[in-house]
């Protein structure tokens, strides 16, 4: 879970403070000194361990925000998270929260080809939590009609992941060209990150998006928030 994952620093900056702002740099949680328009999560401390209600005021200061508060106790492991009003209605790709089967690798590809490209792909597959471990390939067994293998990256193509050696692949981003894709991380907020070296070893296979391809052919490019190129 992404309160548990916080660095120590910043654990250590809510107990004394009482609370801290949480930008999103790339996937991690930075410390924020105020409130930003990058702000994302609002961290604070019940020194009692009292984590299960907010206060009025707090509910009134979430709702204003429009960012999750994060309640967290005497030390990481005691959290409740609370989400503010229509927080999952058409939520933006950047800075999403970590909810498996609500916001994770495979909604933020769904709701990419759906909302840009107008392409249909079931909401939430059935996926119940560490189908990788055993022994099921989701991605290919339920891998659509319009896409294909490739050898190659381009822009627009997901890119399936193999996060740990002995499992089936277990993650997938968009690839937005330039180095850059887009993803959701477990433990993470959803951002665009550097297709990396490191992420390069972890490739388990390429699907191209050939409906996409059709689509660009006739209407051009269509960019999103955080890339370079868009312009709202």
């Amino acid at each position: 879970m992404f309160a548990q994952s916080i660095p120590n620093y910043i654990y250590a900056k809510v107990k004394t403070d009482g609370r801290a702002y949480i930008d999103n740099g790339a996937g991690k949680p930075k410390l924020a000194e105020t409130f930003g328009p990058a702000s994302c999560i609002l961290l604070k401390y019940r020194p009692e361990n009292d984590v299960n209600s907010l206060g009025e005021d707090e509910r009134e200061e979430m709702a204003l925000l429009k960012i999750p508060i994060v309640l967290m106790g005497s030390n990481k492991e005691i959290f409740r998270w609370y989400i503010p009003d229509r927080y999952f209605e058409n939520k933006p790709y950047l800075n999403r929260l970590y909810l498996y089967g609500i916001f994770d690798c495979y909604t933020i590809v769904h709701d990419y080809y759906s909302r840009e490209w107008s392409i249909w792909m079931p909401m939430n597959m059935s996926r119940p939590y560490g189908w990788w471990d055993k022994a099921k390939n989701l991605y290919f067994e339920n891998k659509p009609d319009w896409v294909q293998e490739s050898s190659s990256i381009q822009r627009y193509d997901t890119i399936i992941f193999n996060l740990h050696d002995e499992s089936m692949p277990n993650h997938a981003a968009i690839y937005l060209g330039n180095g850059k894709m887009l993803h959701h991380l477990e433990t993470r907020l959803s951002c665009i990150e550097d297709l990396t070296t490191m992420w390069k070893t972890k490739i388990y296979s390429v699907f191209r998006p050939t409906r996409v391809l059709e689509q660009v052919a006739v209407t051009g490019d269509k960019y999103i928030e955080g890339e370079d190129g868009y312009t709202g």
